[in-house]
């Protein structure tokens, strides 16, 4: 077996022409290669798996993919193979997670037969993911912010998944709106009374911002990410645009997906508020900048259905 510096080399040396070169051959039916600057681990799709494409930071999945003519020695007939892929963007200074990477690849060949590769692949992406933290909180917003656009849709029939994270100048809150206006998400799962502020987001700007502040816990009983999905997804009149599929799978790309198939979380309270009515620095000195801090709200008044009702139809 090569070394993993060697395994590196090789790959970062790799023509980028779309085209596989071996690096190592584990089995007859499994190898690795790389490709574009990428790791692969192809195994041959004898278990039969239907064709699937999962993407996170470090991985990408690609199962019952035809591949023809790997290289002029033929090592490997043409056929349909499972594919994992260990991006090249993710090689430097990541040479710890590279030899795991390769170790575990060369164990699921000799010790599976490379069989049960979906569920391999899923027991990789708790190794190869954003710190669980991070990756925990990323959950806990993705969830709050399609709570909002249910919520809206369900009270006030106003479908605003359009304006989902849109690209560019529009990009400073969770939701976009026409005229200017917008609205901004804080989830949390804690029971913590403040919310986490940047106030030049919310308070420096000419700007009308709506403040959704969504309390969930975690619970058996509840739902998981995924099923909100499912269930906005198949809603009939809303979520139904190209840009909310987009916003979507960029968040995914930024969630554990087993936290997203398996945490459970009920809603405990959903609500609005205006940003010109809770700005407790209404002054600042001019000498202050990139203000943050923890905003209670318990006793701060919320927006009357009316007013949301106005500002949705502005």
């Amino acid at each position: 077996m090569k070394s993993i510096d060697q395994i590196i080399r090789e790959t970062k040396s790799c023509v980028h022409n779309s085209k596989l070169y071996l690096i190592e051959k584990i089995t007859e039916k499994s190898g690795l290669f790389c490709s574009d600057g990428d790791i692969l681990y192809l195994v041959m799709n004898h278990e039969h798996c239907s064709s699937l494409s999962v993407e996170t930071t470090f991985l990408q999945m690609d199962t019952d993919v035809f591949v023809q003519s790997f290289e002029e020695q033929k090592s490997f007939p043409d056929s349909n193979y499972n594919i994992l892929r260990y991006k090249g963007t993710c090689i430097d200074d990541q040479t710890d997670n590279v030899t795991s990477f390769v170790n575990l690849c060369v164990a699921h060949s000799n010790l599976l037969n490379g069989d049960s590769f979906e569920q391999f692949f899923y027991s990789l992406i708790s190794l190869f993911q954003l710190p669980k933290e991070q990756s925990y909180l990323n959950l806990e917003g993705t969830i709050g912010e399609l709570l909002v656009i249910r919520n809206l849709f369900q009270i006030y029939h106003v479908d605003i998944s359009p304006f989902w994270h849109l690209d560019g100048p529009y990009s400073k809150y969770d939701y976009s709106l026409p005229n200017k206006n917008a609205i901004e998400v804080k989830a949390s799962s804690r029971g913590d009374k403040g919310i986490s502020i940047k106030h030049s987001q919310l308070f420096l700007s000419l700007d009308r911002v709506v403040l959704a502040s969504v309390h969930i816990f975690e619970d058996n009983s509840g739902f998981t990410l995924n099923e909100l999905i499912d269930d906005l997804r198949s809603a009939p009149d809303y979520c139904k645009s190209l840009q909310f599929e987009i916003s979507l799978q960029k968040e995914l790309k930024r969630v554990s997906q087993d936290e997203a198939q398996n945490r459970r979380f009920c809603v405990h309270s959903i609500h609005y508020y205006n940003n010109g009515e809770i700005n407790p620095f209404p002054t600042l000195p001019e000498n202050v900048s990139g203000l943050e801090y923890k905003l209670d709200l318990t006793e701060s008044a919320e927006m009357s259905e009316e007013s949301l009702e106005l500002f949705l139809a502005e």
